[in-house]
């Protein structure tokens, strides 16, 4: 199952003991699956998508057919979560086994994008300010990572520019660099032992 767009104000997660990532790889994988369902028709009626999305540069070997995007991340950080000593009801797995949240995981996600034209760029670009604040109840948008515990992750845009470097004239194509923070919580699989009432009844003669 892949990453999909949560569309409704209520956080309401369904967390599961699924979990085939760290915190990291969780966001970009989430953000790739995401940008692999974007599409727009431009002026004339000319479909646009992404031939290719990358979460790391591809190997020399690999054939990149354009537009193409690659994603990275920037100093991830993790911040301590505050910890209660009662156990939350959501997050129950099983009658003994729960997750427990022990931090956020803060980074900022790059996404260098390289395409033909200038025109190709520009329509891209158009198209990612909307898509990537496609909901009206926040700025940005969460996804539901089924790969991660089915976490929510929080993704907003944060900067946008175009590259232009002499490289990239010689190579014949136009860059577009966007910079994207991002958060999930970081957690983990905890097993308690059953909680037994027990009393004792004193009695008086």
């Amino acid at each position: 199952m892949i990453s999909y767009l949560q569309s409704k104000s209520e956080n309401n997660q369904t967390f599961t003991s699924n979990r085939e990532t760290d915190c990291r790889t969780a966001l970009t994988r989430g953000l790739r699956e995401y940008l692999e369902n974007f599409e727009i028709i431009a002026l004339g009626g000319r479909l646009i998508k992404f031939e290719n999305v990358f979460e790391n540069w591809a190997e020399q070997e690999t054939e990149t057919s354009w537009p193409a995007a690659w994603i990275s991340s920037r100093n991830g950080s993790y911040e301590a979560h505050n910890l209660v000593s009662t156990l939350d009801p959501s997050m129950r797995l099983s009658e003994n086994t729960y997750l427990r949240k022990y931090s956020e995981y803060v980074t900022n996600l790059n996404i260098e994008i390289k395409c033909q034209d200038e025109a190709l760029r520009r329509e891209i670009s158009i198209g990612l300010e909307d898509y990537l604040n496609p909901v009206d109840f926040i700025y940005g948008f969460r996804l539901v990572l089924p790969h991660y515990f089915g976490a929510v992750a929080e993704y907003s845009l944060k900067e946008n520019d175009y590259m232009d470097t002499p490289q990239d004239a010689q190579d014949r194509y136009k860059g577009l660099s966007l910079i994207l923070g991002a958060r999930v919580s970081q957690m983990k699989i905890c097993t308690y032992p059953s909680a037994r009432m027990r009393a004792r009844i004193l009695t008086t003669q």
